[in-house]
């Protein structure tokens, strides 16, 4: 079986397209790649959709990235599955129309409209146009890719049975021994875009009532609420800001760690994902905390999240329970990086593909 991963992905923004390039082929021999990175995040795509005078750029960049996945793929024999990645939205379009024959999979890993209201970002109309831009993209794709249940529920009832649940995971690249850390200071770590997803002003808030506190601080990146995280935060002095680190760098400075910090912030969307982080952090023996209770308790005091971190260091015994190897969360992350046994057995109830993706063939 022939499998062609196709589009204007970004692997370097966006690992989850390397995840599941990792995962097919430990089970597939034939897994080719067709990508032309189009190198415009989330955000800016929602504001080139909201502005007249953005979308002309825009679509004129889209249109030159399509012609050169076009030339690429063109000539080479006609794969059976196309999978196309993250923020597939458009390029669903192109493969449906390209490879008529072939099952096409969209990696579905956000919703336009939801991020928009989620981000803050674009009128209702946007907004509703962005919803519709969804129904079409999903309408294309033969299979859907989610990464929770909260997701799936999310898709229209029509889709549900064509679509699979695989988690984010982490690339090889992340995987480390957990090494013992030194249970007198805790050492924390966050790294991502400062979106309101991820809370950063919530975990600034937190950080400045723990200055007086043995905990290390380590805050990379930079985006949306990049400069009130960093305002909120800034009376603690043992933090250090990093606005940018490569992505190979990136394994070896989050194993340094003892907590990795995941999502944090009060938005519905936060009650529905696993952030990427949690995955990676696992992987490379770093304990990964969601503090789930925020997404839940909306209104919850930054205090929480800092009294949650001081008990790792004030209680030696749940220090050392909580940074000790977890070798059973570690098995699962390990075989989840490459979890697409359960890719391979969605399509069995789909008479659209049951023929050519079986669960039968994942070896």
């Amino acid at each position: 079986m022939r499998i062609l991963f196709f589009g204007t992905y970004d692997v370097t923004a966006h690992p989850r397209v390397a995840v599941l390039i990792e995962g097919l082929r430990a089970h597939f021999e034939d897994v080719e790649e067709r990508n032309i990175p189009l190198d415009i995040g989330t955000s800016q795509r929602i504001s080139a959709v909201s502005s007249p005078r953005s979308l002309p750029a825009f679509a004129a960049r889209v249109i030159s990235a399509w012609r050169r996945l076009l030339r690429a793929a063109s000539g080479m024999p006609g794969p059976d599955v196309v999978v196309v990645g993250y923020l597939g939205h458009f390029d669903v379009l192109l493969a449906r129309a390209r490879f008529r024959h072939a099952t096409i999979v969209l990696d579905y890993l956000i919703s336009g409209a939801s991020t928009s209201a989620d981000r803050g970002i674009g009128s209702p109309l946007v907004r509703r146009v962005l919803a519709a831009l969804d129904r079409v993209a999903l309408s294309a794709a033969d299979i859907v890719i989610v990464d929770t249940n909260e997701r799936l529920e999310e898709l229209p009832a029509a889709k549900r049975p064509d679509a699979v649940v695989v988690p984010v995971g982490a690339t090889q690249a992340w995987f480390r021994e957990p090494k013992p850390g030194d249970v007198s200071r805790l050492s924390v770590i966050f790294f991502g875009l400062f979106t309101p997803l991820q809370g950063t002003v919530t975990i600034g808030r937190a950080l400045a009532d723990l200055a007086d506190d043995p905990i290390d601080v380590t805050m990379i990146g930079t985006g949306q609420e990049y400069d009130a995280s960093r305002a909120a935060a800034e009376s603690n002095p043992n933090i250090d800001w990093i606005e940018w680190i490569s992505g190979a760098e990136l394994p070896d400075i989050v194993a340094r760690h003892d907590v990795c910090l995941g999502i944090v912030g009060s938005t519905p969307k936060g009650r529905r994902v696993v952030p990427t982080r949690a995955f990676q952090a696992a992987a490379a023996g770093c304990r990964s905390r969601r503090l789930r209770f925020f997404w839940h308790v909306p209104s919850a005091p930054p205090s929480t999240c800092g009294q949650s971190h001081l008990a790792f260091v004030r209680d030696r015994r749940f220090c050392g329970r909580w940074l000790a190897p977890p070798q059973r969360l570690r098995s699962f992350w390990h075989r989840d990086r490459s979890s697409l046994d359960s890719l391979g057995e969605a399509p069995r109830s789909s008479p659209l593909c049951s023929s050519r993706f079986r669960s039968s063939e994942v070896r």
